[in-house]
């Protein structure tokens, strides 16, 4: 499954400098790159990416019914084969505005595996 991951930065230097670094894989390098999220990030977000989509020919203007909220990730989907449209999918701010977190889940799976 693809992710989208979510990282909010206190101050606008870093995360310039941070957003330079991912821009430039020839540039400083992965390790500048980690170390800069890891040093004045924190991840606020994760969110699954589509990667199928529906393939149906549904005029969306006139049958907005037979689409819906997706349980699992909280995208909209096409009701009949439950994905959503590429066209949905391609706006990174209707994913991230609609779907649902998925990082409160990744945090209490981890705190269940680590000993007490």
């Amino acid at each position: 499954m693809a992710r989208y991951v979510l990282l909010e930065f206190d101050d606008n230097e870093p995360a310039e400098r941070f957003v330079e670094h991912m821009h430039n894989p020839l540039g400083a390098g992965a390790l500048n790159q980690a170390s800069v999220a890891i040093a004045y990030s924190t991840v606020v977000g994760v969110y699954g990416k589509p990667t199928k989509f529906c393939e149906h020919k549904v005029n969306k203007a006139k049958n907005l019914s037979a689409f819906g909220k997706s349980k699992r990730f909280g995208w909209w989907v096409h009701r009949d084969c439950g994905k959503p449209t590429e066209e949905w999918a391609s706006h990174v701010n209707w994913v991230v505005s609609m779907a649902k977190n998925l990082f409160p889940e990744i945090l209490r799976r981890q705190d269940e595996k680590e000993p007490v």
